[in-house]
């Protein structure tokens, strides 16, 4: 999900992001983004965010003054609670981290 905008209270950051939509469908450049496009074309999300470490994370597109970026992209993944505990999303998130491939 691409990073829409933030809003900053001070104490929190409201983040909020909408799915990636990829134009280029049909020219090859992006596989990934383009199924996913394809799967869910649209859809939006948003999140508070206390924890100050984690804000510069959640990137806006920067203008022309800044060097322009694009926004920042994040995996948001849903995992049933009811058939999955958070160790093994520890482990799963772990394991990525050492064999990314």
């Amino acid at each position: 999900m691409n990073v829409t905008s933030v809003e900053d209270y001070g104490v929190s950051r409201k983040i909020n992001f909408r799915c990636v939509y990829d134009n280029g469908i049909n020219t090859g450049d992006h596989p990934e983004n383009q199924s996913f496009t394809k799967a869910t074309p649209s859809g939006e999300a948003w999140m508070t965010v206390d924890n100050k470490a984690v804000w510069p994370a959640f990137k806006l597109p920067g203008g022309e003054e800044e060097n322009w970026r694009p926004a920042s992209q994040h995996y948001v993944v849903f995992i049933d609670a009811k058939e999955h505990s958070l160790d093994d999303v520890h482990r799963a998130l772990a394991a990525l981290a050492r064999d990314p491939a």
